[in-house]
């Protein structure tokens, strides 16, 4: 008989999609008529695998050594390298990535400072980014064991582009994930940028409009709505986590500074809704692109900041607002954390 303790990662999931996950080598047909035949229970009873999981209770499986190695997560398996490699990796990348800063950290959530030129999630095998960092913080300083990435793995639960830096939430516990997709959802996070524009916009806006993803370009196209429109139009989906079809976008923005001479406007802008690329195509939507961006920026992209070097966008999330809350993320209720953009030095610090 093998015994599996629900912990804390373990809490709050269903019974048949965490032996998935633990037992991932296991067919998830095999592993619900195990439940019929009672060779898995729960707690010592007859389980259907709907059953939500507390933390302290007690799967019993009656499995061969061999079928169990075999079905066992890769980080679980005794003779695999697998996860070790990760673990190696992600630490070695942590030791040199010295720039990432932390802003808060507790035993739930590590609220990250990213530099532009870092990914957040690896878009490719070899790449390394803010979430193998983040493992790497983890398992280098004793938070995080081998075996508990087979229940489940911290990471990061928004993106940045690459090149945007600032403000990155990343959850360490399947409750804070849980809490802060949620959030995030329901867009009761606050997400504010700091963007150097070129142009000078009006004193304050809202943008609305919709954007669609063409995927041979990697590029968002951008519609605009008209000042006087009530509604956002919507001609597929509704969902802020989509990225396919005619999505609705919204920005609220105001400006912070303006530098007539050099022809440049810092301003804050709100996230409503939070879409890939949103704030940089839907700033060159209404002609005043985010400065170095040479995606959306066209002929302007060019164009050299009088005295900062912009190979990037000069984009920055520079402030989260939490709301009231409970649970996983009480720590944190009603806080606001900043970070200061690392181009708005000299001439263009607030």
């Amino acid at each position: 008989m093998q015994e599996i303790r629900i912990g804390k990662d373990g809490a709050g999931k269903r019974l048949d999609k965490f032996l998935c996950r633990y037992l991932s080598g296991a067919p998830a047909s095999l592993l619900h008529k195990q439940l019929r035949k009672k060779n898995i229970t729960l707690n010592g009873k007859k389980s259907d695998g709907s059953e939500i999981l507390s933390e302290g209770d007690r799967i019993c499986c009656w499995f061969s050594e061999e079928t169990w190695e075999k079905f066992l997560h890769p980080a679980l398996q005794t003779g695999t390298g697998e996860a070790d490699v990760l673990i190696a990796q992600s630490v070695r990348f942590y030791r040199e990535q010295t720039d990432v800063r932390i802003l808060y950290e507790d035993e739930e959530l590590l609220i990250a400072d990213k530099p532009a030129g870092l990914l957040v999630q690896r878009a490719k095998p070899e790449d390394r980014s803010l979430n193998d960092w983040l493992i790497g913080h983890l398992t280098a300083g004793g938070q995080l064991k081998r075996e508990e990435l087979a229940v489940f793995r911290p990471s990061a639960m928004h993106r940045l582009d690459r090149n945007t830096s600032g403000i990155v939430l990343c959850a360490k516990t399947a409750a804070a994930a849980r809490e802060l997709a949620g959030m995030i959802r329901e867009r009761r996070v606050g997400k504010f940028y700091h963007a150097l524009l070129w142009g000078e916009p009006a004193r304050e806006g809202v943008l609305r409009g919709t954007v669609s993803k063409d995927h041979r370009k990697n590029t968002v196209v951008y519609t605009h709505m008209q000042a006087g429109d009530e509604t956002v139009p919507n001609n597929g989906t509704s969902d802020p986590s989509a990225e396919d079809g005619d999505s609705p976008v919204e920005t609220h923005y105001r400006v912070l500074k303006r530098f007539p001479e050099e022809g440049i406007t810092l301003v804050e802008a709100e996230l409503i809704t939070g879409k890939p690329h949103q704030l940089r195509v839907q700033f060159a939507g209404i002609g005043h692109p985010i400065a170095g961006d040479r995606k959306y920026g066209g002929e302007q992209a060019k164009v050299p900041v009088p005295g900062l070097k912009a190979a990037h966008q000069l984009l920055h999330a520079a402030r989260i607002v939490f709301p009231e809350t409970e649970g996983a993320l009480q720590r944190v209720s009603g806080r606001t954390f900043t970070s200061q953009a690392p181009f708005l030095t000299g001439r263009y610090a607030l």
